[in-house]
């Protein structure tokens, strides 16, 4: 059977006899509890049958169909209360103070998983294999608080390394064991976060390096970030959550991709009767995402795993996605961003209630087939050999040609401190636009309210016309937002959605407003979230001036100081896709207008150059 061992950030496969066989390059599945359905028995079947194949006929089928990696629960997932949780099916351990004296492992155990591995290597089938799939267990078992999961020298954490290296320690030459996975989110609902989980990830890790003898790869089974509305976090501040997320000796990147994950997808389900609104999906943003984790991982030297992703049947008929196009599209992102490996959620899980909408099972006979068009696509992209290589790597993060020009504001307590744009010939009229501009804020700007960016005919909130980019101060949730109005009603507050606010650092934002669907928040290059248009609303006329600054609104008589740079405006709704790569290259695609900030005010597209009147404010350039 293959196993993986990580060679200069690449997964490389090897043979049962210890031979480099090249590069992983395929789809595996999530088959967690073959074992567990079997009731941890070395020969009794268990309830499995013709719906729930057993492993010794699934693997036939499953190598028939090209299938060499599964990532499979190898020890129980309940801690108490059953026949099948850990005491019983495992052994119950003794200890010395917190010190595990004796793990009195049963030998019943370790014969259902010999005998398990040993039908992998006999199908050439490679078993990523997790000893904590549910690390809540393990408190539950030596009779402790989850919050011992925190505790480094606790019952739990020191069960957690010695059962993690008498497992390795009796496998560590099996080659039906293809790699390890630390554990399985173990960030959900156990208490630990992503400031205390690395180390729990770093000592099993650590367990399970000391012990094999064939230095396999280690994987986190780490849970992408589910997505928040308002977003928690900027792209950058995420990544670096992924980074510390897989400690060494943790050799690979992983996370779980699904419809929540933040960045991954829109993570936004439309609001009631907003059927144009942006559902979340796996082909607005999968593809900027996976390639900021292929540049993350070539910086690391760490491959990305994706240890699970998929859909339900329930999200394919609200996409009214009959014929998989998600799934391959993302397939062909995987291979476009250099995706070794990635495993489907889920196989073959039997009577599981809450799995039956993710459930997929093929077999020869047919008769219980689930969701086989879901198995053909992933057996359709398996021979990588007739796949392009992958997409060149990008390099987004503060990217210079952002902020290597830019003007400076000095604000005085309570006075204007902007320039005015007014245009030759109508610009933007539409109630369809986009803007985008960098934005870097001291401690006293960050705090300081005031519009940053309008374009509005009469009073604000009286008679209104047109559109305001408003910056709110700490005291509210609020960073940046947008408000439209028509008249003399408000016509939406579109923001509040996410990180527009972060201390000293150039920030990319992005707003793009589509009248009859959306009112949408991108910051450095991805979407945080959008709003529904409550009301019809007016921008004002093609000659109307656009302002960018604002009043310090202070009480204290502090003077604020804050930089902007690189300002674009469209007449169109930008996509996604188009945001991304615009924060990739800086290259401007029609657009009405962009003012670099080089210096001077000047339009660099149709001369629609700006004018400044300096007074107690100050604009300079850098």
């Amino acid at each position: 059977m293959p196993y993986i061992k990580i060679e200069n950030g690449v997964m490389q496969e090897y043979n049962n006899d210890g031979l480099n066989t090249g590069p992983v390059a395929t789809i595996g599945l999530n088959a967690y509890s073959y074992l567990e359905r079997r009731a941890w028995s070395a020969t009794s079947k268990g309830v499995t049958g013709p719906s729930n194949p057993d492993y010794p006929e699934d693997f036939v089928f499953l190598q028939s169909k090209g299938i060499k990696y599964l990532q499979v629960m190898i020890a129980p997932f309940s801690g108490l209360g059953s026949s099948l949780a850990w005491g019983p099916v495992v052994g119950q351990p003794s200890f010395n103070g917190n010190s595990v004296s004796d793990l009195k492992i049963n030998q019943s155990y370790w014969d259902a998983v010999q005998n398990f591995l040993d039908a992998a290597k006999a199908h050439n089938i490679g078993i990523i294999a997790c000893p904590f799939w549910n690390i809540l267990a393990i408190p539950q078992l030596v009779g402790e608080d989850k919050s011992a999961l925190l505790q480094s020298d606790s019952k739990s954490r020191n069960y957690l390394r010695a059962f993690a290296a008498a497992f390795v320690a009796r496998y560590k030459d099996h080659t039906g064991i293809a790699a390890w996975m630390a554990g399985q989110e173990i960030t959900l609902n156990t208490g630990l976060d992503y400031n205390t989980a690395p180390a729990v990830l770093k000592e099993i890790a650590e367990a399970i390096r000391g012990q094999d003898v064939l230095q396999r790869m280690i994987s986190s089974g780490n849970e992408a970030r589910p997505h928040f509305d308002p977003r928690k976090y900027t792209i950058d501040e995420h990544v670096e959550i992924v980074r510390a997320m897989n400690p060494s000796p943790i050799d690979t990147l992983c996370e779980n991709l699904f419809l929540n994950s933040e960045y991954f997808s829109s993570g936004v389900a439309p609001v009631s009767g907003q059927n144009s609104a942006l559902r979340a999906d796996f082909t607005s943003c999968s593809l900027p995402y996976l390639k900021v984790m292929q540049k993350l991982a070539s910086d690391l030297g760490k491959p990305y795993y994706v240890g699970s992703f998929g859909m339900t049947t329930n999200d394919e008929a609200a996409l009214q996605d009959t014929t998989q196009h998600n799934l391959s599209t993302l397939l062909q992102n995987f291979y476009r961003t250099g995706v070794q490996l990635a495993c489907y959620w889920v196989w073959n899980s039997g009577s599981v209630s809450d799995l039956k909408p993710w459930n997929v099972l093929v077999t020869d006979a047919g008769d219980n087939n689930l969701r086989a068009d879901v198995f053909a696509a992933i057996t359709a992209v398996l021979d990588r050999s007739r796949v392009a290589p992958p997409d060149a790597l990008v390099n987004r993060k503060l990217n210079s040609i952002f902020f290597a020009s830019s003007a400076t504001f000095t604000n005085t307590s309570s006075q204007w401190c902007y320039f005015t744009i007014a245009p030759k010939a109508a610009l933007c009229p539409s109630t369809n636009f986009s803007i985008s501009f960098s934005i870097n804020q001291s401690a006293t700007s960050l705090a300081t309210e005031g519009p940053l960016i309008r374009r509005v005919s009469g009073a604000v909130n009286a008679d209104a016309r047109g559109w305001v980019i408003y910056k709110n101060g700490l005291s509210v949730d609020a960073n940046a937002f947008i408000q439209l109005f028509d008249g003399k009603s408000v016509g939406i507050d579109a923001g509040n959605k996410g990180r527009t606010d972060v201390l000293d650092t150039w920030t990319r934002i992005t707003f793009t407003v589509d009248a009859n669907s959306r009112i949408a928040l991108y910051v450095n290059d991805f979407l945080m979230g959008y709003t529904q248009p409550a009301l019809p609303w007016s921008n004002v006329d093609g000659l109307g001036a656009i302002q960018i600054g604002r009043t310090s609104l202070t009480s204290n008589g502090a003077i604020v100081s804050w930089k902007v740079s690189d300002i674009v405006l469209y007449d169109r709704v930008l996509s996604p896709q188009e945001v991304f790569d615009y924060g990739v290259s800086g290259q401007v695609v029609n657009a009405a207008g962009r003012w670099r900030l080089n210096g001077d005010f000047k339009d660099v597209i149709n001369a629609n150059d700006g004018t400044f009147a300096p007074d107690r404010n100050l604009i300079s350039f850098s």
